[in-house]
């Protein structure tokens, strides 16, 4: 009965994210046009990615950012230095002294070109810490230039998939006006998250898929809180 309960949370909560990018960031009816970003990794820097996904999603123009959403905020991650891309393609956004890239919401044939040029992350996700006990005191909404923990269930999770969880999270947190440009997002890696944190008041945002060892099952795979 437990665990019927919990799945029907991360349904739920997978729903609702189908249901958001259905009706688009501004509720209108257009015609969905297929979109990508691509983002270049010179370092693993998981902090940096965070960061410079705050600000890359904060400058998008209207329809761009309309767009990506209804695309649910696809994101390809390749192998390379950013620095080095500027002759060939536009970089928009810099983190981590040029560790991470981002190359703008582009036509998804634009991919091929840079599939020539770049190799896509593969490979295991790197050691990272783990948060002892995966607790996160739930406060009042901070001011403004807020603080937020960002948990990420890593357990059996490699390279390209990791990241993908922290940018979708990220990305879509601050499309939707949850998270502002001028806030902090603090990463905090945990093994695994309960569904159970889902009922907490303090918590914005959060990344729900398939199960790797179960894909017939749902997995919670991140959480946005307040810092506490």
């Amino acid at each position: 009965m437990l665990d019927d309960t919990v799945e029907c949370m991360l349904k739920a909560e997978l729903a609702d994210r189908h249901q958001r990018a259905k009706r688009g960031l501004y509720g209108t009816s257009r015609k969905l046009v297929d979109v990508t970003v691509p983002v270049v990794l010179r370092e693993f820097d998981p902090q940096a990615v965070a960061d410079g996904a705050v600000k890359f999603a904060a400058a998008l123009a209207p329809g761009q950012s309309d767009s990506w959403f209804r695309c649910y905020t696809r994101t390809v991650f390749f192998f390379g230095n950013p620095r080095n891309l500027a002759a060939r393609h536009a970089v928009l956004e810099c983190a981590g002294d040029n560790a991470v890239g981002w190359l703008g919401v582009v036509d998804r044939k634009e991919l091929n070109q840079l599939r020539r040029l770049l190799r896509p992350v593969t490979g295991a996700l790197p050691d990272v810490s783990v948060t002892p006990g995966g607790g996160c005191a739930a406060v009042a909404a901070p001011p403004p230039g807020a603080r937020w923990c960002l948990w990420l269930a890593i357990r059996d999770l490699d390279l390209a998939q990791y990241l993908v969880h922290l940018h979708h999270t990220v990305t879509e947190a601050v499309l939707t006006g949850k998270v502002r440009p001028s806030d902090t997002i603090l990463l905090r890696h945990v093994l695994d998250l309960h569904p159970s944190r889902l009922e907490r008041s303090d918590c914005i945002y959060t990344r729900v898929h398939r199960s790797l060892n179960n894909p017939e099952r749902l997995r919670l795979y991140a959480l946005l809180c307040h810092e506490g």
